[in-house]
């Protein structure tokens, strides 16, 4: 993912130096004076592996945290560099023992932090809120794909969700809400059961089990209630979109960064108070935790879109107007046409005009970066149909070669939209964990796919055999499956 070139640093004069020792004072933690940027081509950012920060998709490394931490590096012509911690504990322990110059990570700035940590001005106003699950979503939906209505819910629709939930904290007495064990959740739920007399069943989970999994077990119906950040539980309900945050029970908190030493805090400061920043950021808030902008992809047509010129004989059956193109791909990536015709549908709708919330552009859905590595001459190249489909083929072969032992096409297809999906990182993390536990590697349908499922849980994310840390699997399964049916489709069976 790109980003654009920042500023250089400029020197700091003796008069600013002192002014930041000033600044400095309103910290309880005594700050030094050590300016050690200009001598140093990285900074070193420590973060942790959740969707809300920093994890690997598809080419390589997304998050808010971390696209907002590479700006910052830019800004100062150095290289960010990224330490995944385990923890806020362990976050707060490498930035006091110099092993990392930044936490980008949203600390909330409690009188107790206060005396650990120097807080920066990049702050965030987060609050706590009840996860629950919309138990009407589902039947809403079905009864209007029956009735061939509007994707808009009616407003007795509305009105039956919403007299499911719980609008007041005093209803939460008698239901059991869980949470991990020690978590700053726990403590919350605590503070609220006093406040409110008593009665909430706190339930606490002692396997490990992060955030992320509980809101994953809720939408399984396996719980029914969890709490979390606000901003935590937006991130997720893009994807889980039977998951209501509406409930606050916590008044809002300040969160920052924070910075090892007083000069860093200057860097960080000025870099956040820059009209540019404040842009910036809005824009990746609105891109890792709007629902508009994830959903709705941006149909963005050149002036010259290039067209399939092949028409589709009267009465020949076909499936698009670029099966051609299909076909043609398939011989450089190996595979059933249909396949490489089931990615388009589910990618673009066949709308070879189409530009992602994610930067992909055209047909297939093609990142700019690795469009211009196998031949694309620009980036309004991608929309062309053909070079989109040729291009997306070449990546696919590329992929299955890797997987050449799956003797199963089709299961050896499978690892490859996987790796397609969310990275060859992954996949390879949910294969190296499909042997370690006795799976077959080399098979998708209930062996690899059980362990990239598992990929949002710590116990298997922070495997020692499984290096490239958090990803959302369920998400990545639903990709391959919706595909897979796709497929099936456009075979007949």
């Amino acid at each position: 993912m790109k980003n654009t070139k920042g500023i250089t640093y400029l020197a700091i004069s003796a008069l600013f130096t002192f002014s930041l020792l000033v600044c400095g004072c309103r910290n309880e933690k005594p700050v030094t004076t050590k300016d050690s940027i200009p001598e140093k081509k990285t900074v070193k950012v420590g973060t942790l592996s959740q969707s809300i920060s920093y994890y690997e998709k598809g080419e390589g490394m997304t998050g808010y945290e971390y696209e907002s931490a590479n700006n910052f590096a830019l800004s100062l012509g150095v290289e960010a560099t990224y330490t995944v911690c385990k923890d806020e504990d362990e976050l707060i322990d490498f930035i006091n023992k110099g092993k990392i110059d930044i936490i980008a990570y949203p600390i909330v700035v409690s009188n107790e932090n206060k005396q650990k940590l120097i807080f920066s001005d990049h702050t965030y106003i987060t609050r706590q809120v009840l996860v629950q699950r919309k138990d009407s979503v589902a039947q809403i939906k079905k009864g209007a794909k029956k009735k061939h209505k509007s994707k808009k819910k009616s407003p007795a629709a509305e009105d039956t969700i919403k007299s499911s939930l719980l609008t007041d904290v005093t209803d939460l007495i008698g239901k059991e809400v869980w949470v991990t064990k020690g978590s700053k959740y726990e403590e919350r739920l605590h503070n609220l059961n006093d406040e409110i007399g008593g009665g909430i069943k706190i339930k606490v989970c002692e396997n490990g089990e992060s955030v992320e999994d509980l809101i994953d077990k809720l939408s399984k119906k396996e719980i029914d209630y969890t709490v979390c950040d606000e901003v935590i539980a937006k991130a997720n309900s893009i994807e889980y979109e039977d998951i209501d945050l509406s409930l606050h029970i916590s008044f809002e908190q300040r969160a920052a960064w924070a910075v090892k030493d007083s000069a860093m805090l200057q860097k960080v400061n000025d870099w956040d108070n820059k009209p540019f920043t404040k842009k910036l950021c809005s824009d990746l808030y609105r891109k890792h935790f709007t629902k508009d902008d994830k959903k709705q992809k941006k149909y963005v047509a050149p002036r010259n879109v290039p067209q399939c010129a092949y028409k589709i004989p009267e009465g020949e059956k076909s499936i698009s107007n670029y099966d051609p193109y299909f076909k043609e791909g398939a011989k450089i990536a190996n595979c059933d046409w249909r396949w490489l015709a089931a990615i388009a549908f589910h990618e673009s709708r066949f709308r070879p005009d189409l530009k992602g919330y994610s930067g992909s552009y055209g047909l297939m859905q093609i990142m700019p970066s690795t469009g211009l590595k196998m031949g694309a001459k620009n980036i309004e190249n991608l929309y062309d149909p053909e070079v989109s489909v040729t291009i997306a083929s070449k990546y696919i072969r590329e992929v299955q070669r890797m997987y050449k032992e799956a003797s199963d096409p089709n299961e050896r297809m499978k690892l490859t939209l996987a790796a397609y999906n969310a990275g060859i990182g992954h996949v390879k993390d949910a294969r190296e964990l499909a042997k370690k536990y006795g799976k077959d590697p080399n098979v998708w349908t209930d062996n690899v796919e059980v362990f990239m499922r598992n990929m949002s849980h710590k116990e298997y994310y922070a495997d020692s055999v499984a290096k490239h840390g958090y990803i959302n699997g369920n998400f990545v399964c639903n990709y391959v499956n919706v595909i897979s049916e796709k497929f099936e489709q456009y075979c007949g069976k």
